[in-house]
């Protein structure tokens, strides 16, 4: 592990041109699955799992989750193409932040390119955590 900023923490993996549609159908599922807050963070990480696993997507299982919040980039292994019919050729990433507000978790996780992470770790005031398999 890197500590380029406490802010953020990237997690590499590996992978392979697909469809922006499908991100903008993982991006839904992760609003919507986050619309209520949560008792524990184990349960947005779940929710998140399970949806990139839908999509043929899988993030570490190393993780260790900070119950007082955290940000985090996880960069997206594929381990199933033919959930999606096709190999992705650029990296992807689930950005993820979750924090405490009264006993209970706020999540807010999207899929972003290394443009988008580029432009956050840009923008943090802080050293960012930099994490692989």
């Amino acid at each position: 592990m890197n500590n380029i900023s406490e802010n953020v923490t990237v997690i590499n993996t590996s992978h392979n041109n697909i469809d922006l549609n499908i991100f903008d159908n993982i991006n839904r599922e992760l609003l919507n699955q986050f619309d209520e807050l949560l008792i524990l963070p184990e349960v947005g990480i779940q929710k998140a799992r399970s949806i990139l696993y839908r999509y043929g997507f899988s993030i570490p299982t190393d993780y260790v989750i900070n119950h007082a919040g955290d940000e985090v980039a996880f960069e997206l292994e594929q381990h199933d193409a033919s959930l999606l019919g096709t190999n992705i050729n650029t990296k992807v990433y689930l950005y993820l932040i979750y924090y405490l507000i009264e006993a209970r978790y706020e999540f807010y996780g999207e899929i972003i390119d290394a443009i988008e992470l580029d432009k956050i770790l840009e923008d943090s005031d802080e050293e960012i955590k930099i994490d692989g398999f």
